[in-house]
């Protein structure tokens, strides 16, 4: 059947009525807002132990738990193949819990509680760590460790007493991101023989003329919230090529 326009108009409206008499969507109650919570943390406990046990199956060499939750973390210290962990966003605080895990080249443990760093000198083969956010904010003091020297990618929240000199003696480390926080004292960057992106969302524009002095730079993350960058050293960047507007690396 064809609609006439004043039908149509008239159905249009009447459909616009009725949707606007709609009960508008149901209050949670404070016990029904917990069940639902309850369900979610349940679900991830389950997903974090059927993560495990598909792992051990097939022996992985790279374990996502992100966003899961294990009852007990020290299961993982028998599975010797896993060479990348991917732990953020869980329920993990103890990095003795995986210190049998010697051979990992990745250890990604964002938003974690982790509240001391000195259990990551028991992996002297890891390429990449990331541990922005971490919400105990522990000293970055262990970073200097010698097992850490061959990291080619570092991902961390700056705090302003910690200082980064363990840097230094990062003779590899082609990348490097700040999370959100306050960085202290910036001059350890200054000449790094090997760092090719650098990333931030902290405030490093304190050290904004030490960016030219990195002689193997490719790329400079600026967050467009960085208003305050030098006119100058945006051209010298612009001009090398090496501002970019998108992060250099995906962080987790």
């Amino acid at each position: 059947m064809k609609l006439t326009g004043k039908l149509l108009a008239f159905v249009i409206v009447t459909a616009s009525v009725l949707v606007a008499c709609d009960a508008p969507p149901k209050r949670l109650t404070d016990e029904e807002r917990a069940t639902r919570e309850a369900a979610r943390e349940a679900k991830r406990f389950a997903d974090g132990e059927a993560a495990v046990e598909a792992c051990k199956a097939s022996r992985c060499e790279r374990l996502d738990l992100d966003g899961t939750r294990l009852n007990d973390f020290t299961v993982l210290n028998d599975m010797s193949h896993v060479k990348a962990l991917m732990i953020s966003r869980t329920n993990f605080a103890n990095l003795s819990d995986i210190a049998n895990l010697t051979e990992l080249q990745e250890l990604h443990m964002s938003y974690t509680d982790v509240p001391d760093l000195n259990g990551l000198s028991a992996f002297s083969n890891l390429d990449i760590l990331h541990m922005e956010s971490l919400r105990e904010k522990p000293s970055l003091e262990p970073l200097s460790t010698p097992a850490l020297t061959g990291l080619v990618e570092l991902a961390l929240s700056p705090q302003k007493e910690n200082s980064i000199a363990f840097v230094t003696n990062m003779k590899s480390l082609k990348r490097f991101r700040f999370g959100y926080g306050e960085v202290g004292n910036l001059k350890p960057l200054s000449g790094h023989p090997s760092l090719e992106k650098l990333s931030s969302n902290a405030d490093i524009l304190q050290w904004q003329r030490g960016l030219l002095q990195l002689p193997r730079l490719k790329e400079f993350y600026v967050d467009y919230s960085m208003k305050n960058l030098d006119p100058g050293i945006r051209d010298a960047l612009e001009e090398k090529g090496l501002l970019v507007y998108a992060p250099p690396m995906v962080m987790c």
